[in-house]
Formats: structure tokens, sequence, C-alpha cells
């Protein structure tokens, strides 16, 4: 019968060594772990906002191109989309086309910037303009605490021309 060969055990020095190691991985694995549990919190607070604010921009890039064809700024929307907030309290929402078009028959809102959003949305969005001003929100309460956040778009006009104001949002960091 062949003898094996003695293998020798690790001495306490090394154990000490191999465990040192261990300790560290762990440490940087919860390192690791915390800065992507704090990075998708981020992207789950500002995903959705970024809706909002490129909603609110692709909405005045029409009121601009309506203003800059015909030197007059589209009518109220008679009503935001969707016309009540409680439908986007904490959900989507998926409008459908009539509710922009709604006011069509008098060219006026939506229908007169000739804007539709038809995938879902987290905001409720609004135009309003009394003829030498306009602003666009939109509102979303995306925890549904009660507490909405609300985005606006400004604008007037100036000496025949149109001057927009800077985006408003509100602060998410809490």
């Amino acid at each position: 019968m062949k003898e094996q060969p003695h293998v020798e055990s690790p001495g306490r020095k090394e154990w000490r060594s191999l465990l040192g190691i261990v300790v560290v991985g762990l440490l940087l694995l919860g390192v690791f772990a915390a800065l992507a549990v704090v990075a998708m919190r981020k992207y789950l607070t500002f995903q959705p906002t970024a809706e909002a604010s490129n909603t609110i921009g692709r909405i005045t890039v029409q009121v601009v191109a309506h203003y800059e064809q015909t030197h007059t700024l589209c009518a109220s929307a008679s009503s935001p989309v969707p016309a009540s907030i409680d439908a986007i309290r904490g959900r989507k929402y998926i409008a459908k086309t009539a509710e922009w078009a709604v006011d069509a028959p008098r060219n006026a809102g939506f229908a007169c910037l000739g804007f539709a959003q038809l995938f879902p949305q987290n905001y409720q969005y609004d135009y309003r303009s009394d003829g030498t001003s306009f602003i666009v929100t939109a509102k979303g309460d995306l925890d549904a605490d009660g507490k909405l956040a609300e985005f606006s778009q400004t604008g007037r006009i100036e000496n025949g021309k149109l001057v927009l104001e800077d985006l408003k949002s509100p602060d998410l960091e809490h």
C-alpha cells in the first residue's frame, strides 16, 4: 500500500492571514452593496422626473414652433391630462388620443400645439395661456403620499419675441 503524502494543516498564523483577507473582502462587498443601493435609489427617484422635464420640453418646443409660425400663443387647454390628479397618484396612466385632442374643435390646448403622448405617464400635464404668456406644468405624486411634485415652464411675449424662463423643478433630494 502506498503511503499518502503528509500535508500539514495551516498554522495559526496562516489562518489569521486567511481570515483577514476574508474580512477585507466582506467589507469591500458591503461598501459596494451600499453604493449600489444609493445608486439604485437615485435612479428610481430621478428616472421618473426625467419624464416630466422631457415632456415639458417637448410641449414647449411645440409652443415655440406654433408661435414662430403664427405669432400667437394657443389658447389654454380646457383640462389637464389626465383630468384628475388621482389617476396618476402612485401609478402610471395611459392617456387616450381623445384626451389630448379634446380642444381640437376650438383649435386650443394640446390639439392646437399638435401634442399628444400615448405612452404611460407618471404626471398630469397642463397648458395655460392668456395670449401674452404661457405655462406648461407637470404634477405628480409618484409614491402616493399626497405630496405633489410640480415642474413648470413659463414663457412670455416680449417685444414680439417669445422669451422662455428656466424650467422650474422641485427639490427632490430629502
